[in-house]
């Protein structure tokens, strides 16, 4: 019987950002999936500056940028008048935009990243049982082609393997919520018309709404939109699978009824042609009460799902695991204690749940039929368009980059100053580093460690520094414009201690050692 640390079930996105995780962190890893061949949909397509960040962590940033197209903006239009415009030039990022990307170039991309980890991605294999003791998992494996049954005993197990999750059926988890009435539709297809390719444009109507998400190749769009003969359709047809809708149910979108449905909502002569997907489907809101039971975990999907407004689908699933890994490695290891694993569900469920609740209620403005609130809808949008700190609001919501984790033993405020607060993500900076004009994020870009960032000279500090632990000491010689003493309202001596997962786990206002000290144990073993 096979003896691995880690198991992941699933190999989307997520499944593969958690395995290529677990390697970089150190611990041995298998990744199967019951597919036997990658996507070869677009699914999901954008990737907003939080996840970009990330990816720019582990160095492959440029490779999704070599491949993607910028989306610097989202346009609300109704009865062809543009409501508002959400810039996201305004994101305090390297990525001030959200890249769209085909999700099976995304898979291409993380799979030859996992690869250089020695991460080799098994299709065709399926989970069918799971049991599981205080030390480890027993996992029973079938070739789904010869039909050879295996068992694996697994440290961990994380299950990514999509909304029908066969992981979280094991663990007996039940996957709570609700079905949207509404079926909705897609395609991908050229368009020709005079809106830019390099904003989403999403119309608003009585009849239903479209989005028009911009994909690299020039004029083509993902489209998603309301049918008319496809509303409320669900409303007795409560136990669907997740997604699907079959054609005796509802036939497809065709290519007449769909540049019919553009010209009505855009005004203008449009010509739609090459289409490579058209399809219906439907939207589930759901999530399980808890992402962790025992040694096993679910992420992505298979915890939760909702509706594709906001582009969050995906790249919560890439935070899920960005979160959990390094705290498993630490626990794996036995550097730290069991507790620390229990915060991931603490931390990703809430920002789930969240997810959950704002989609919705985007997804019911964006749905609306009375014409009353269509018309209230449309004048408190443009009202509140005016306001600049409200569109950056938004840009930071759409971003992910304004998701703040609840205080902890690993999120620890001590005092209030202008700053960043303990639980938000780490800001980048500019700053020099041996002697040339750098910034943080390159500073620590790869790093598996604590990052100690003191805003003093006080070499006293590095006595921290460890295996687990990097100490940056930023002087004001070193931030010669000011900007990153500014950014971290560093007025007089304090200190930041940034997490392996980019997100501030303590602050302080002033220097005190014990504290810092007892910070760390709080986390690490001694």
């Amino acid at each position: 019987m096979e003896v691995i640390e880690v198991l992941v079930i699933g190999a989307g996105p997520t499944g593969m950002l958690m395995a290529a995780e677990a390697a970089r962190h150190g611990l041995s890893c298998r990744i199967i999936d019951k597919g036997r061949a990658y996507a070869d949909r677009s699914r999901a397509v954008g990737i907003p500056a939080r996840t970009m960040e990330i990816f720019g962590h582990l160095k492959i940033a440029k490779d999704f940028l070599a491949q993607g197209i910028q989306i610097q903006a989202a346009d609300p239009i109704s009865h062809f008048q543009r409501l508002a415009q959400i810039p996201l030039s305004t994101l305090k990022s390297p990525y001030p935009f959200v890249l769209s990307l085909e999700q099976a170039k995304t898979e291409e991309i993380l799979a030859r990243y996992a690869a250089t980890l020695g991460v080799r991605i098994e299709k065709g294999i399926e989970c069918v049982q799971l049991m599981q003791s205080a030390q480890e998992v027993e996992v029973v494996l079938q070739h789904r082609e010869s039909g050879k049954e295996e068992r694996v005993k697994a440290s961990w197990v994380i299950g990514c393997d999509g909304a029908h999750s066969q992981v979280r059926k094991q663990l007996g988890l039940v996957f709570e919520g609700k079905a949207f009435a509404d079926i909705f539709s897609l395609a991908d297809a050229h368009i020709l018309w005079e809106y830019p390719h390099n904003e989403v444009s999403i119309f608003l109507n009585a009849k239903g709404f479209l989005a028009a998400i911009p994909l690299p190749e020039p004029n083509r769009y993902r489209l998603i939109f309301q049918l008319l003969r496809c509303r409320n359709l669900l409303k007795n047809h409560k136990n669907l699978p997740y997604g699907q809708v079959s054609k005796e149910l509802v036939k497809e979108p065709n290519l007449q009824e769909i540049e019919n449905l553009l010209q009505e909502y855009a005004g203008q002569k449009i010509y739609l042609t090459d289409p490579i997907w058209m399809a219906n489907f439907h939207i589930n809101s759901r999530m399980t009460n808890t992402y962790q039971k025992g040694r096993v975990f679910l992420a992505g999907d298979a915890a939760h799902i909702h509706s594709p407004i906001g582009a969050q689908g995906m790249n919560t699933g890439l935070q899920d695991v960005f979160n959990l890994a390094w705290k498993l490695a630490l626990v794996h290891k036995n550097k730290a204690s069991l507790e620390l694993v229990k915060t991931y569900d603490l931390e990703r469920h809430r920002v789930g749940k969240t997810i959950l609740k704002t989609t919705e209620y985007a997804s019911y403005m964006a749905t609306m039929r009375n014409p009353i609130a269509i018309w209230l809808r449309n004048h408190i949008i443009s009202f509140l368009n005016r306001f600049s700190f409200i569109r950056k609001s938004l840009a930071n919501r759409i971003s992910q980059i304004a998701i703040r984790y609840p205080r902890s033993f690993i999120v620890v405020d001590k005092g209030y100053f202008k700053g960043p607060r303990a639980g938000s993500r780490a800001p980048n900076a500019p700053t020099l580093f041996n002697g040339e004009l750098s910034d943080l994020y390159t500073i620590w870009s790869g790093s598996t460690a604590f990052q100690m960032l003191v805003f003093n000279n006080l070499e006293s500090l590095q006595r921290f520094k460890s295996a687990f632990i990097n100490v940056i000491l930023i002087t004001p010689s070193m931030d010669p414009t000011g900007e990153a003493y500014q950014i971290y309202g560093a007025k007089t001596a304090c200190v930041y201690i940034i997490r392996p997962d980019g997100y501030i786990g303590y602050r302080n206002k002033r220097i005190d050692e014990l504290d810092i000290k007892a910070y760390f144990n709080s986390i690490f073993k001694t």
